[in-house]
């Protein structure tokens, strides 16, 4: 247990416990809900579950389970939280047996069913900056509103495969990069992809 009270969550059936409790909860719940659907199926990602305390948690969150490789690759070195206890948050972020601060990353929290705040460390921060600090080297994107994307035109759906991989990477507007690419190839592999055509026949999803 590290000095944030978070701690790992590995027996199946308290997975299994709480994949059903966060279905309750979602779609404030959806990306850690996600995520421990891919850590009950195969764990393609290598992912590992926090939680701040059983059964009656606030604080869920899903982050990389090994050392990762590359410490510049925050496509894969991707924490989903789910918190209840707003006020809990910024301690449990600053801690660093939770947040591998000298790693590369990105933190995805869902507000609601259309707005996902999106955090990303793009360099890593020394263990001896403060929170104040370590939250300014972080950049906060407003993901898109699909709603505000709905424009009058044809829209095509078509299945994706690996093959696809460089034609979704260019137009990716977190992609275009080698990270990227190997990142999406990665996500062809394990799951079904299905993407969106805009009348141009450009991916808008």
């Amino acid at each position: 247990s590290s000095s944030s009270g978070m701690f790992v969550l590995q027996e199946p059936q308290k997975l299994q416990i709480l994949y059903e409790s966060l279905e309750k909860t979602i779609p404030e719940s959806i990306k850690v809900y996600g995520a421990i659907f891919n850590i009950k199926n195969k764990n393609p990602f290598n992912m590992e579950v926090l939680v701040d305390a059983w059964p009656d948690y606030q604080i869920v969150i899903t982050r990389p389970q090994k050392e990762m490789k590359d410490d510049l690759d925050y496509y894969t070195n991707t924490y989903h939280i789910f918190n209840k206890a707003p006020d809990k948050l910024e301690e449990v972020l600053a801690c660093p047996q939770v947040i591998n601060w000298e790693q590369a990353f990105q933190i995805q929290v869902q507000v609601d069913y259309m707005k996902t705040m999106l955090f990303m460390a793009e360099k890593p921060v020394k263990l001896k900056t403060s929170i104040d600090d370590k939250l300014d080297w972080m950049k906060l994107f407003k993901m898109p509103n699909m709603e505000e994307d709905r424009r009058e035109g044809n829209f095509t759906n078509i299945f994706l495969d690996v093959s696809h991989a460089q034609f979704v990477n260019e137009h990716w507007d977190f992609g275009k990069n080698e990270r990227s690419l190997k990142y999406i190839e990665h996500c062809l592999q394990n799951f079904p992809g299905l993407g969106v055509l805009g009348p141009e026949g450009h991916p808008i999803s």
